[in-house]
Formats: C-alpha cells, sequence, structure tokens
C-alpha cells in the first residue's frame, strides 16, 4: 500500500503524535506548535496553520481526536487522564529536584543542572527516578562529578543499587566546552534524544551556560523548527545567592590552579578504576549508550534509544498508510 499524498504539515502533525502516544501523552495546541517534528529541515508553521490542519484537513481530523483541550490520536482518549496524573506526581518530583539543585549551587565547577527526560514534561510515573543534566566546568569534570555524587548522596537522594524512585539520576554530565550533543544520536534516526534536548529543564544556570548550551546546538531546528526551549517557572528555578557564590567562588579558586590539576588527575583514577572494571558495561561497545571522556560522561547503561526509533517509525508507517 502507498502512502497518502500528505502535505509536509500533515506529515510533521501525524509524526508528533506518534512519538508521544507511545509515552501516552496527549498534547495541548500549544504543544504541538512547540514540539512539531519534521526529519527533512521543514519550516516552521504557525499555531493557526497547525489548527487549521487539525480542523480541516481530512487525513488529520480523521486521525486526531479532541477532548478538554488536548488532542491525541483516534481512540486514545483514556490518556488524558493519565497525564493529569503523572503531572500531579511530577510536581512533587520537581520539589525534589529543585531541592537538590539548591546544594549542588555551591559546589565548585557546576555550571547548569537541567531535569531531563519524563519528569521534564512533567509526564513521571510514580516510580521513575529524577534525571538530570548537568554541564560543569571543563577539566574540572571528576572532582566535580565526585563532589555532586558525595553530596546527593549525604541528602539520600542519590540513586544507586535498587533504590530508584524519587532519587536523581546522576547519569550524564559534558563539560562547557563539550556543548554540541548532535553526534550522541544513534543513526538514521533518534526521536527519543530529539526531544530529550528539546525537553530540558534548566532548574539551575550559573552565568549563562543554557545560552551556550542551545547556540551550538542549532542543529535541532532540523527535527523539531517551531521549538522553544524551555524556561522554568519561579517555583522550579534556582537561583545563586550571594552565600552559594562566595563559597563557590572560593572554592574554585582553590581547585582553579595546579593543585586543582593534582586534584582532578587523582579523581579520575579513582573513578576510571571502577568504571573500567566493569566489563559488561556498553561502554566496551563504543556505542554512544556509554560514553567515559574527559569532557563526557554519560552511563545510559539500559538504552532503549533503538527500540523507541523502531517503535515510532512503526507507528508513523502505520498510520500513514492506513486507510
Amino acid at each position: 500500500m502507498q502512502e497518502k499524498n500528505y502535505t509536509e504539515l500533515e506529515r510533521a502533525i501525524i509524526a508528533t503524535f506518534c512519538y508521544f502516544d507511545s509515552f501516552d501523552y496527549p498534547l495541548t495546541l500549544m504543544e504541538i506548535e512547540k514540539w512539531l517534528f519534521t526529519d527533512n529541515g521543514g519550516r516552521k508553521y504557525s499555531i493557526a496553520e497547525i489548527l487549521e490542519a487539525l480542523e480541516q484537513s481530512p487525513v488529520v481530523s480523521g486521525k486526531i481526536e479532541t477532548e478538554k483541550g488536548f488532542y491525541f490520536l483516534h481512540g486514545r482518549d483514556g490518556i488524558v487522564e493519565v497525564r493529569k496524573q503523572r503531572y500531579r506526581l511530577a510536581e512533587g518530583k520537581m520539589k525534589k529536584a529543585v531541592r537538590v539543585a539548591k546544594a549542588l549551587r555551591y559546589i565548585p565547577f557546576v555550571n547548569m543542572i537541567a531535569v531531563c527526560n519524563n519528569l521534564a514534561y512533567n509526564n513521571a510515573s510514580n516510580l521513575s527516578d529524577i534525571d538530570v543534566f548537568v554541564i560543569l566546568k571543563q577539566d574540572r569534570l571528576w572532582q566535580t562529578r565526585f563532589f555532586v555524587s558525595v553530596v546527593t548522596h549525604l541528602m539520600r537522594m542519590r540513586r544507586h543499587h535498587r533504590l530508584v524512585s524519587n532519587r536523581v539520576c546522576l547519569s550524564f554530565y559534558v563539560t562547557d566546552g563539550h556543548l554540541d550533543l548532535e553526534k550522541l544520536m544513534i543513526q538514521p534516526l533518534d526521536p527519543y534524544f530529539i526531544y530529550w534536548y528539546g525537553q530540558l529543564v534548566p532548574i539551575y544556570d550559573h552565568q549563562n551556560n543554557f545560552n551556550n548550551l542551545i547556540a551550538a546546538n542549532k542543529w535541532i531546528e532540523k527535527y523539531l523548527p517551531n521549538l522553544i526551549i524551555n524556561k522554568p517557572v519561579l517555583r522550579r528555578s534556582v537561583k545563586d545567592t550571594k552565600q552559594s557564590l562566595a563559597i563557590k567562588r572560593i572554592m574554585e579558586t582553590m581547585l582553579g590552579g595546579s593543585f586543582g590539576n593534582f586534584v582532578e588527575k587523582i579523581m579520575k583514577n579513582i573513578q576510571k578504576r571502577k568504571m573500567i572494571s566493569n566489563k559488561k558495561s556498553k561502554m566496551w561497545e563504543k556505542s554512544t549508550a556509554v560514553i567515559i571522556q574527559d569532557d563526557i560522561l554519560k552511563f545510559h547503561e539500559n538504552d532503549r534509544r533503538k527500540m523507541y526509533a523502531e517503535k515510532f517509525i512503526s507507528k508513523l508507517n502505520s498510520e500513514l498508510y492506513s486507510e
């Protein structure tokens, strides 16, 4: 069966719903505009154009339903209540993330903390953890990771072993000299990573590092042309204080020179020795699931991006080729 003659916008709308349906997540009209997905460098579309397609395009209106301000694939009205329930759960988890960020802002060389994955778009389940993405100062990755791990552990908030629910997952660090993330995608298409980046919510941003991250990742516009990166509301935002800045500056001065280089070398040797002892790790596969380098640490042993990509393509083809 051949694909119907869809317009670029019609195909982008259907693709967007196919992705979010896999996570039981209905969309508002503004979210459809923001997260409109295209894999061929499509142009930006206004909310008025999207609404017109939803209401007047036979191929779109026949696949998309709406209820209580949400849009979803035909027959999937039950996910509206799922989204509402998960939002309430996410609110509590975000409060925990903010509490942790308030402690981590004192740590030297921590430049940005962002919530990512399902919690970033308020789609957390009761058992899910709190995934964060951390930007650190270049040449200070190993010692800063050590300090972050110690503080979160003392707060009883670090995810480890079977302690998962409501714990902070510290599995992704990059330095401020390694902000271009495009090469971390799997090929030929990685919708999960695309939306992972597009849904980042910075809750702590020291010296505008988030703006630098945006500037380094213009490639995202090819997939999400309408994307406006999240800005947290006040209750979910952590700012530097005079006290935190003073402590941070003192510690960065102490660890910024030759002594800091020595500490960095020691911390690298200790941590890396433990990491390479795991012979079952995906780091040995030389994939982008697990990366251990001086400018990036990424520990996603259970990397399901290929599965999500295959599921997305299968669902999209089913919708595009269906009668």
